[in-house]
């Protein structure tokens, strides 16, 4: 292919195995690892202590005045709303810890292929990989069509 004069040379890479080869990787994940574990320990006692709450109340509830067996029954109920909660926080979360510990080494990956793709003048270089978010690694800038289209699109 040919542009402007110049050879279109067209790349691949997959970004996940370039993740997994990275020396900080392991470490990065262990450490998102942990804190997920952290969280799942604690989502654990609430569930824990859920279940004896129900125990309690379903065993003990004939034994117990209407407004006893009320109050116990809110608490459940508010319990398992935190539980709930707890379980749609703690994924945000870790979500949130995994982007931010995985940030710097997705932007030396990045870094690294536009500089390996420029020293080997490659025009553009694709993900292999099928999961990826980002099926352009790198784009040569001069192939930019972005303020082309945003003129014509004024006319």
């Amino acid at each position: 292919m040919e542009a402007m004069g110049q050879e279109t040379k067209i790349a691949f890479v997959n970004v996940n195995a370039i993740l997994m080869s990275h020396p900080q990787t392991k470490e990065k994940f262990k450490l998102i690892e942990d804190y997920s574990k952290q969280l799942n320990e604690r989502l654990e006692s609430k569930q824990k202590e859920y279940e004896e709450k129900v125990k309690d109340y379903t065993e003990n509830e004939k034994n117990r005045i209407p407004a006893i067996n009320q109050d116990k029954a809110r608490d459940i109920q508010a319990l398992q709303q935190s539980i709930v909660q707890f379980q749609q926080t703690a994924s945000q979360d870790i979500q949130k810890k995994q982007a931010e510990e995985l940030k710097p080494i997705y932007d030396k990956i990045q870094s690294t292929i536009q500089q390996v793709a420029e020293s080997m003048n490659y025009t553009y270089v694709i993900s292999q990989d099928t999961t990826s978010n980002m099926p352009l690694i790198y784009g040569n800038p001069t192939h930019d069509l972005t303020q082309k289209v945003i003129t014509k699109l004024k006319n």
